[in-house]
């Protein structure tokens, strides 16, 4: 896994936690972080590693999972360029909690725990942003819980479409029936039955390793 120096404002974004550092500043974090290119499949970190500081999702998807040692598979989430992770095991434990891989060929850049430290005491109101961040994944994973206890399956996936539809940012979603069965926790033939229910009342359309969704109001029509 190559390093390369970093100049990448998508470190820099309106969502970014870091948007609030001044113009120096920021040109010296893009000369103290390094980046990396991966390949599709290559190892990001893994749960129980070290966590020696943050990333940043610069091109490419990188895949949050669990697995327990009975060797089930849970997929968390997918990240997307400008998405920042790490946080959790840096403020946490001190170890990973979860595997990060690159689902495709993607950039990622890392920012040690020093300069994420030096910067937290130059500007305390990023602590701001990181909790907001962290609270985000906190609701999610509340939200999933719920769902797992008190909702239809139906409900459920329809709900983790549109979710999954906001993480990508589009209507036509790269994601297999096998990796959507993984967010949810449940066989990927429990979900086919739905998926194919749902696309014969035009809410969606399967294709090969994708899934478009055609009238999303249909979708929200199972929530009820």
């Amino acid at each position: 896994m190559a390093s390369e120096l970093l100049n990448n404002q998508l470190l820099f974004t309106d969502d970014s936690p870091f948007s609030l550092l001044n113009e120096s500043r920021r040109l010296q974090l893009s000369k103290d972080m390094k980046s990396s290119k991966l390949s599709s499949g290559e190892i990001i970190h893994q749960a129980g590693d070290t966590a020696e500081g943050i990333f940043c999702v610069l091109s490419g998807v990188v895949r949050f999972s669990s697995s327990d040692s009975e060797g089930r598979y849970t997929l968390v989430q997918d990240l997307l360029p400008g998405d920042w992770f790490g946080f959790m095991g840096y403020f946490g434990e001190g170890t990973r909690p979860q595997d990060a891989n690159a689902l495709e060929s993607c950039h990622v850049a890392f920012m040690k725990g020093v300069y994420l430290d030096e910067i937290l005491d130059e500007y305390p109101e990023i602590y701001r942003s990181i909790l907001r961040q962290v609270a985000l994944y906190s609701t999610d994973f509340f939200d999933r819980y719920f769902g797992a206890v008190n909702l239809s399956l139906r409900t459920r996936i329809a709900q983790m479409l549109l979710k999954v539809a906001q993480w990508q940012s589009t209507q036509a979603l790269n994601i297999t029936q096998t990796d959507l069965a993984s967010l949810l926790g449940v066989t990927r033939e429990a979900v086919g039955v739905h998926l194919n229910e749902l696309q014969n009342i035009g809410a969606i359309e399967l294709g090969y390793k994708k899934i478009k969704l055609k009238d999303p109001t249909l979708l929200s029509a199972h929530f009820s």
